[in-house]
C-alpha cells in the first residue's frame, strides 16, 4: 500500500507518501493435505537411524478451496518470475513432525532428523530423507517402537487462528494417551495408514570353532534390542555388507597365516579361499545378502603343514552402517565403534563340553 498526501501538507509545499511493501497478516481459511508417504527401510521395519524417505503435499487454500500462490515462508520470493514487485502474504504457519507410539501420550516427532518444512507458493511439496535418531551413547539403548504413528501438525500460531485439515482428517494427538476423536482434542493427521517399526540395532559376531579337515560357517548377526536385552533380527532379509569391509589381514597365531582372502579384492587366489553362502543375490560375491538376520562367511579348511590347527582374525568395519554400529569399548561412556571386536574363526581347535570330566575314544 501507498499512502499519499495532496503536495501541499499544511500549505508546505510537502509531498508526505510512504510505502508498505506486505500488509497483514492474513491466514488462510484453510489447509488441505494433498498426499503424504513414510517408506521403511526393511520391508517391515527400520533400524533407528537409518534414512528414509517421507513425503509431504500440503496446500494452502481459500474459500471455495483456491490455491494461494502468494503463500510464501520468503515474503521477498517472487512468485510468478517475472521480477514485478507481487503482492504476498507472509506463510507464518508452522508444519512439524509429530510421532506416537503405542498412543502413550510421548511426542517422538523430534527423533525425525533434518526435517524441514517451508512454504513455496502456497505449498510445501517435498521428499526428503530422515530418519528416527538413535539416543546419545549415554543414554543407552530404547525401544523397539513397533507401533509408532508419525503424523503431521500445523500450528498458525495466531490464537484467534481457525486451522482446519481437509483431505484428510485429524485424527492423532501425540500428547494424548487417550481417544482423541471421541474426547475432540486431534491436532494432527497421521502420515500413513498402518503402524511402522523403529529398532535400535547392532552388528555382532562371535568366535567360531571347528575341526581343522571342514569348512567352517562364521556367522554374523544383525540384532535388535527388545527393551531387556539384544535378540536376533529374524525379519532382517534386507541388510548388506560389502567383501571390501570385511579384512582377515590380522595377526594370526597359526601356521597358515595370511592365505586366507576376501574374493574379489585381489587377482591373487591364496589357499583356503574366502566364499560366501550361497543365499547371497549378488552372484558377483562381492556383497553379503543377510538372510534371517544373519550373513555367513565360508572358509574353507587350511592346506595343511606339519601344524593343522590355528585361528583366522576376521574384523568388519561397519562404518557405511551407523544403525548397526554400537559402543563396544566403554559400555555407555564413549562413542558408538566403527569396528566391530575381531572374531576368530578357529580351525583345529575345539573346547567341547565343560560339563565332561573324561573323554575317551573307542576304538
Amino acid at each position: 500500500f501507498t499512502a499519499a498526501g495532496d503536495g501541499n501538507y499544511i500549505d508546505s509545499g510537502d509531498n508526505i507518501s510512504t510505502t508498505i511493501p506486505h500488509v497483514g497478516r492474513f491466514v488462510p481459511d484453510h489447509f488441505k493435505l494433498k498426499s503424504s508417504s513414510l517408506t521403511q527401510a526393511c520391508t517391515s521395519f527400520s533400524y533407528m537411524g537409518q534414512r528414509v524417505n517421507l513425503a509431504i503435499n500440503i496446500e494452502a487454500q481459500g474459500v471455495g478451496d483456491i490455491p494461494l500462490l502468494n503463500y510464501d515462508s520468503d515474503i521477498d520470493s517472487d512468485i510468478d518470475n517475472d521480477s514485478s514487485n507481487d503482492a504476498h502474504f507472509h506463510g507464518k504457519s508452522v508444519v512439524s513432525l509429530v510421532a506416537e507410539n503405542n498412543n502413550l501420550g510421548v511426542d517422538l516427532g523430534n527423533r525425525f532428523s533434518d526435517v524441514s518444512l517451508n512454504w513455496q507458493n502456497g505449498e510445501i511439496n517435498t521428499t526428503f530423507a530422515t530418519d528416527f535418531a538413535r539416543l546419545p551413547v549415554n543414554q543407552g539403548m530404547d525401544g523397539p517402537y513397533d507401533n509408532l504413528f508419525a503424523g503431521i501438525k500445523v500450528d498458525d500460531g495466531d490464537v484467534d487462528a481457525v486451522i482446519n485439515l481437509t483431505g484428510a482428517t485429524a485424527n492423532m494427538n501425540a500428547q494424548n494417551n487417550g481417544n482423541c476423536v471421541e474426547q475432540d482434542d486431534c491436532d494432527a493427521v497421521k502420515l500413513h495408514a498402518g503402524e511402522v517399526k523403529y529398532r535400535y540395532g547392532r552388528l555382532a559376531s562371535s568366535p567360531v570353532f571347528g575341526p581343522a579337515t571342514s569348512l567352517i560357517n562364521a556367522p554374523i548377526e544383525t540384532q535388535y534390542w527388545n527393551s531387556k536385552s539384544f535378540v536376533p533380527s529374524l525379519d532382517d532379509n534386507c541388510s548388506t555388507l560389502q567383501a571390501s569391509e570385511i579384512d582377515m589381514s590380522g595377526n594370526s597365531q597359526s601356521p597358515f597365516a595370511n592365505r586366507y582372502d576376501v574374493l574379489g579384492l585381489t587377482s591373487n587366489t591364496k589357499n583356503g579361499l574366502f566364499t560366501v553362502n550361497t543365499s547371497s543375490v549378488d552372484s558377483s560375491t562381492t556383497q553379503l545378502q543377510s538372510a534371517n538376520g544373519y550373513f555367513y562367511l565360508t572358509l574353507n579348511p587350511p592346506i595343511f603343514d606339519l601344524d593343522n590347527s590355528g585361528y583366522v582374525p576376521v574384523t568388519i568395519n561397519a562404518t557405511a552402517y551407523p544403525w548397526l554400529q554400537y559402543d563396544w569399548g566403554t559400555f555407555g561412556k564413549g562413542a558408538v565403534d566403527v569396528m566391530l571386536p575381531t572374531q576368530n574363526v578357529t580351525f583345529g581347535q575345539f573346547r567341547g563340553n565343560d560339563r565332561v570330566i573324561y573323554w575317551r575314544e573307542k576304538l
